[in-house]
């Protein structure tokens, strides 16, 4: 007795078993040519092609790939070519496939058909959404700070350096925004730490709205200060953002319902603007933008520094301060 079973199986049982299966399948030869594709593989294209009728088998999946890749990778065509010719021993591949109403993610895979002396490969698409997408979350949270929602510092930092480099190369100039609320301390002992947390709040959602640009990013720095990155803004144009924003702090009039001596919220404000070179390094204009804004405290708060070419100037100031 061999302990093995002898179990006849129909000639159709694999057929099936790959039928059964979610992933999309699809078995090529060494030249490309698709031999078969399962049920998954005929669905999704119907679904997405709108040809229930189409035949997979003869078509040359290889003419159907594209030859470049935008992001450096492998194309999908070379990928499969140096499976095929056994350069490598699989390729993987993970794209976005989304349709009008949904944002989707497959992963591609392909392999050589194991336990076969012939020339077949085995190409598989997974659908890879929901993984995706806590991959996604993930990332915005880190990325987010979780009491104003706008981005933290180490989303501004990967923001300000890749913005940095595409303004060197462009040879624009770069404004760094540097925003303190005045007398923070004071609000929060004053008016309780729930009311100083609504004015952070506050306070985001202006330099929100100030951040109409794709090139513009403001961040929670840490505390109650701010910082706002804007891409190809001179001087001028970055301090009427900084206006802009002093102007709407005002009007929120938010100190109306509580018992403390301040009119209004006050922010002070460090402007620096610097055209990237090959010498200036963003840590140093921000450095500089701080300088600004604590130039801005010193002189009496609820205004805004600037300094351009190392020379700290006075660019507004309140001078009707209740």
């Amino acid at each position: 007795m061999t302990g093995k079973m002898d179990i006849s199986l129909p000639n159709d049982f694999f057929e099936s078993v790959l039928n059964s299966l979610l992933e999309q399948i699809a078995i090529i030869d060494g030249s490309g040519s698709i031999v078969f594709v399962n049920q998954s593989w005929k669905d999704f294209g119907a679904e997405n092609d709108g040809d229930k009728e189409i035949i997979w088998e003869g078509t040359n999946y290889l003419a159907c790939c594209g030859s470049s890749s935008e992001d450096g990778e492998p194309s999908v065509k070379t990928g499969i070519e140096n499976v095929i010719s056994g350069k490598i021993p699989n390729f993987l591949h993970e794209y976005p496939c989304h349709s009008p109403d949904t944002q989707r993610w497959f992963l591609m895979r392909v392999t050589p058909l194991t336990e076969s002396h012939l020339p077949y490969f085995v190409i598989t698409h997974q659908n890879i959404t929901d993984r995706k997408q806590a991959e996604i979350m993930v990332t915005l949270a880190s990325e987010k700070d979780p009491l104003t929602g706008i981005a933290n510092r180490r989303k501004f930092d990967l923001f300000a350096n890749e913005h940095w480099t595409i303004n060197l190369r462009d040879s624009t100039p770069v404004s760094i925004i540097m925003i303190d609320i005045d007398l923070f301390k004071k609000i929060n002992d004053t008016c309780g730490h729930t009311f100083g947390d609504q004015c952070l709040v506050k306070v985001a959602n202006v330099l929100e709205q100030a951040c109409r640009r794709p090139t513009d990013l403001c961040a929670r720095y840490g505390g109650e200060e701010f910082i706002v990155f804007l891409g190809n803004t001179s001087q001028q144009g970055a301090r009427k953002v900084a206006e802009w924003i002093i102007f709407n702090l005002r009007n929120m009039k938010l100190f109306e319902d509580v018992d403390i001596d301040m009119p209004y919220l006050s922010v002070s404000i460090g402007i620096t603007t610097s055209t990237p070179d090959g010498d200036t390094r963003l840590r140093d204009v921000i450095h500089e933008a701080d300088d600004c804004l604590y130039q801005a405290k010193r002189n009496g708060r609820d205004r805004i520094e600037s300094s351009s070419d190392g020379d700290i100037k006075t660019c507004f100031q309140q001078t009707n301060r209740k």
